[in-house]
């Protein structure tokens, strides 16, 4: 019982906190906005409207070709010119380029196992397929491999692949240090 009168003697608290709170937004949604009355109207106010000074213009006008000729323009010089240092370090970084050869990519594997015979007709095999590829027979003791290709990308070495894959059913893509095509 003593529980239930706690209940009613906030009731009237809640229901006149909720009437204050509806007349309040009853008279602050009918008060009209004066500033914005006064912004438009009221040339000397603060804010401005027009911002055709910020805007950047596509085409010169008249005005910019003045204040171009107007300003004098001097020939800076470097004070610190690096360009020889630097065309010599450019140009042994290309001497490096030329002499390295080989880089990381893809082959594809077509023949791992322990038949040297079986390796050379793989070859022979592969180069019926594909005659402008190069085949590497690799010898690693006890097993011989055949790796096709040198593929920079995956996807080039995946489209070889989808040729050599009739043929040889458990031919797959491993990553490999290739030949640079030059």
């Amino acid at each position: 019982m003593c529980y239930y009168r706690k209940l009613n003697m906030n009731r009237p608290f809640k229901l006149s906190a909720g009437i204050l709170l509806t007349v309040v937004m009853i008279f602050t949604s009918c008060a009209s906005s004066t500033s914005q009355k006064a912004h438009k109207g009221n040339p000397s106010s603060k804010f401005q409207d027009d911002l055709t000074s910020y805007r950047p213009r596509p085409f010169k006008t008249e005005e910019d070709t003045v204040k171009t000729t107007e300003v004098n323009t001097e020939v800076v010089k470097p004070q610190n010119d690096i360009t020889a240092k630097l065309d010599a370090r450019l140009d042994s970084i290309a001497e490096l380029n030329k002499k390295t050869t080989t880089t990381q990519g893809f082959r594809i594997l077509v023949y791992s196992g322990n038949s040297s015979e079986e390796a050379s007709k793989t070859k022979v095999k592969v180069y019926d397929l594909l005659p402008d590829v190069n085949v590497y027979s690799i010898y690693k003791q006890p097993s011989f491999r055949v790796k096709v290709g040198d593929y920079p990308q995956r996807l080039q070495a995946y489209n070889a692949l989808s040729l050599l894959r009739d043929a040889f059913p458990n031919a797959m893509i491993v990553p490999d240090e290739i030949n640079i095509v030059k």
